[in-house]
């Protein structure tokens, strides 16, 4: 899974790199994406983004995590369940 992060985050790059994404920073990496990991407002951001064509994620979109004030435990089990909450 491609997980784009926002510049200012880099906390969190290295330790979802650490976890088998990969990981690349928002505004730089061209290509499409699975996830996109931002803080603040969503509307901050120039949302001119792609969704890859992995056949496991092919028209699901892109997946947008508001990483603000979320663990990387948290945001992992967001980007494994593309939930926001525990289903159970």
């Amino acid at each position: 899974m491609i997980v784009a992060v926002q510049k200012g985050m880099e906390h969190l790059k290295e330790n979802l790199r650490l976890l088998g994404y990969e990981v690349v920073t928002y505004g730089e990496y061209h290509y499409p994406i699975d996830a996109l990991v931002y803080m603040g407002s969503i509307s901050s951001l120039s949302m001119h983004v792609n969704s890859s064509t992995d056949t496991e994620q092919a028209g699901k979109g892109v997946f947008l995590v508001n990483g603000t004030q979320k663990s990387v435990s948290d945001i992992d089990q967001m980007l494994k369940h593309r939930s926001y909450s525990p289903i159970f």
